[in-house]
């Protein structure tokens, strides 16, 4: 049986115009980049520097403080850093990057706010050298900071703040706790609580930990404006945050977060690809447009061969 040669063409014509209107189609909201996020800071220094605060008991037992960096600095024989003269050596120290590791207490200055100047490498802060975990712990794995009368314990391997930090580095929290070491007496006497300010990148690991000797957070966290906070550890730890910077929340974070934790902050909050972190994606949709009808005098005839046709 044959058709004749106008009736297929009609029939193809009327294939090609009508599949396109049916065919389904797929569309999906995609939140746009607000921010061109940086890699984020890694250690490239091998430098590494033991160091505590600055009382004899700020170190564990057989640990001794000096006041030189020299080549006997080592887990045993730690830089003190609590006093704004030490300071300048500090920074000296660690001009070039670095790994700075707390074991005893680790106060960056008792004598007030302090400013860590920009570096040209990332440092980092931590309580283990790979070797050691410094950090005081209680047989249970919990973290030794008070004692039972509310008195001060442990603390060693330890970030504390007293006073309110500038770091204008690159700079690494990782594998340390961040201890508020402000007693429920001073917060009674207006002590205004510490704020680490952020000014170039920073990041706030996963292995970081927070505790507070009053029950009570009172630390902030301040992003300035072009700064980047990146921030993996648990958002809550800090009491809130300010500033006008970037937040890039880690992909652990996702759907454990909530956007009332960052009520203050003025700048964005995004995941690493610049991206509102917590925008809404709406599922794929199928979507079939609607086919067009015919209008006026416009008709489309299709016409078929009889089987006896000999065309």
């Amino acid at each position: 049986m044959k058709r004749n040669l106008k009736s297929i063409v009609a029939i193809v014509l009327c294939i090609l115009m009508t599949v396109p209107f049916f065919a389904m189609a797929t569309t999906a909201e995609t939140s746009s980049v607000l921010v061109e996020v940086p890699a984020e800071p890694t250690l490239t220094s091998d430098y590494v520097l033991y160091a505590a605060d600055a009382t004899s008991n700020a170190v564990p037992s057989g640990v001794t403080i000096s006041t030189e960096v020299d080549s006997n600095n080592g887990p045993t024989s730690v830089f003190k850093t609590a006093t704004s003269g030490q300071k300048t050596k500090l920074y000296t120290a660690l001009a070039n990057g670095g790994k700075v590791v707390w074991v005893g207490k680790g106060y960056f200055d008792t004598s007030g706010n302090a400013t860590f100047p920009a570096t040209t490498s990332p440092i980092m802060f931590t309580a283990n050298d790979g070797t050691t975990d410094y950090t005081s712990r209680n047989d249970d794995g919990s973290i030794l900071y008070m004692s039972s009368t509310g008195g001060n314990s442990g603390q060693y391997g330890m970030y504390m703040l007293g006073a309110s930090y500038t770091y204008e580095c690159d700079i690494i929290f990782k594998d340390i706790v961040i201890l508020n070491r402000l007693s429920q007496s001073q917060l009674n006497n207006g002590l205004v609580s510490p704020t680490i300010t952020v000014k170039s990148k920073m990041v706030i690991d996963s292995s970081v930990e927070f505790v507070e000797m009053t029950g009570k957070k009172g630390y902030y966290m301040h992003v300035d404006s072009g700064a980047f906070l990146y921030l993996h550890a648990d958002p809550t730890g800090f009491d809130g945050y300010t500033g006008t910077g970037t937040i890039v929340l880690g992909d652990e974070l996702k759907g454990s977060v909530s956007e009332e934790t960052f009520a203050g902050f003025d700048g964005y909050i995004v995941d690493k690809d610049g991206k509102d972190f917590f925008a809404v994606e709406e599922p794929d949709v199928p979507t079939i447009p609607v086919r067009p009808t015919a209008t006026g005098t416009d008709k489309i005839y299709i016409s078929y061969a009889s089987s006896n046709s000999n065309g």
